[in-house]
């Protein structure tokens, strides 16, 4: 039986626009993108590695500088794309994908010739291009882009489709 929140609207079902679910991001993240419903239901390696294929190819149409990454930031948040200001992240949970964009971690003694830290250049630029790759990856995946609009205490998230 689905519930439903304080204001009628219908949980757990992205038909009725809102659904409560959980995905880990970047513990960094200047803004995050949560997909849900793009792959199939009981997807093998294959499909995610062709949506992580045809998502870095959607990201890179905008911006060009990322390369490809493949590390970890933290337990659950596989870094897919870097340049040298900030790292793209993915990360799943029941069919709920989380797209990070954060920047990247330097030192504090990292300095670029003019004595600003690169901390602080990265946490601009990517604070810069924060809401146009939301709005890009919102739009290219218009049927499954997700808002989160508020977590339980028990940390369950609440999302509602952007469009």
């Amino acid at each position: 039986m689905r519930g439903e929140d304080l204001r009628g609207r219908e949980l757990n079902s992205t038909k009725g626009k809102t659904m409560g679910r959980s995905v880990s991001y970047h513990s960094n993240a200047a803004k995050v993108v949560f997909l849900h419903d793009v792959l199939s239901e009981g997807a093998g390696n294959w499909e995610w590695d062709e949506f992580i294929d045809d998502l870095k190819g959607v990201i890179r149409e905008r911006y060009p500088s990322f390369e490809d990454a493949d590390r970890w930031a933290g337990r659950e948040d596989h870094v897919i794309l870097e340049n040298s200001a900030a790292e793209i992240s993915v990360a799943e949970y029941c069919g709920l994908i989380s797209v990070s964009l954060a920047p990247r971690e330097a030192s504090d003694y990292d300095y670029d010739y003019d004595g600003e830290s690169i901390r602080a250049w990265n946490e601009n630029w990517t604070n810069l291009i924060a809401n146009n790759f939301h709005d890009h990856l919102a739009k290219r995946f218009s049927k499954s882009a997700l808002r989160k609009i508020g977590s339980f205490s028990n940390g369950e998230g609440v999302y509602e489709l952007i469009n």
